[in-house]
């Protein structure tokens, strides 16, 4: 949120389903219902990429729900992280 007040948002969150303390699709459903509460355009909206295990699929199905932008495996390396923050106009 004091990111969004001082008019200076996030370009890119990085999650993961298994938080410490709560899980990464409620993270992303609560940044989704903040940045629709104040209007925010989708094109405005922050990029959400998660890391995931390759076997993970119903968290895959649920991010996706909630308007993640892309996922990533456990096992990705750093050209592939690239080409991910290209396809979202990131680098």
């Amino acid at each position: 949120m004091a990111s969004l007040k001082a008019k200076k948002p996030y370009d890119l969150i990085s999650l993961t389903p298994n938080l410490p303390f709560v899980d990464g699709v409620r993270v992303l459903s609560a940044i989704r219902l903040i940045e629709n509460a104040i209007e925010i355009d989708r094109e405005a909206q922050v990029k959400v990429m998660f890391t995931t295990e390759p076997d993970n699929f119903d968290f895959t199905s649920q991010a996706t729900n909630y308007e993640s932008n892309a996922f990533l495996l456990k096992s990705t390396d750093t050209l592939q992280l690239a080409e991910k923050l290209q396809e979202q106009g990131l680098v």
